[in-house]
């Protein structure tokens, strides 16, 4: 009870199957699947997945940034910043990890959208996958700790 359940949906799988979650962090293929919409703005499609599913959803656009609906109603879109773009792998876990961490550190949603920007950004600037963000008792400060590069398979 008062746990947040997190779900990061798979293609393919209807969003019914996950039952009563806290937040659904979905891309924009796995957004217009699930919505059966394939023309719809972003924001409309977030907040009619929020209202159907009954849970906050995040749907990310790539280097266009996010957007976010709260299951009360509010949407909010989260510009990407502009960075140079190394390797994009790794960004939407990134995203989905940092949603989960500031919201279990008490941030809004429209604050965990905005520190999980913040962290793809840091994240598509390195060459494979690193880990790029700390969540600190005073705030959220991004540091690259680990610099691992992935091969090419």
């Amino acid at each position: 009870a008062g746990v947040p359940v997190l779900v990061d949906p798979a293609l393919s799988r209807s969003w019914s199957d996950y039952g009563q979650v806290t937040l659904i962090k979905a891309n924009w293929p796995e957004a217009t699947e699930a919505a059966c919409i394939h023309d719809a703005r972003p924001l409309a499609m977030a907040r009619l997945l929020a209202g159907r599913h009954a849970c906050h959803v995040v749907v990310t656009l790539g280097g266009h940034g996010m957007v976010c609906a709260e299951r009360e109603g509010g949407t909010s879109y989260v510009p990407a910043k502009r960075v140079e773009v190394r390797d994009v792998c790794g960004a939407g876990d990134t995203v989905f990890a940092a949603i989960g961490a500031a919201i279990l550190g008490g941030e809004s949603l429209g604050g965990a959208c905005r520190f999980a920007s913040f962290a793809a950004g840091r994240q598509v600037e390195t060459l494979g996958i690193s880990s790029t963000a700390t969540i600190r008792a005073k705030g959220v400060c991004g540091t690259s700790k680990c610099n691992r590069r992935i091969p090419h398979i």
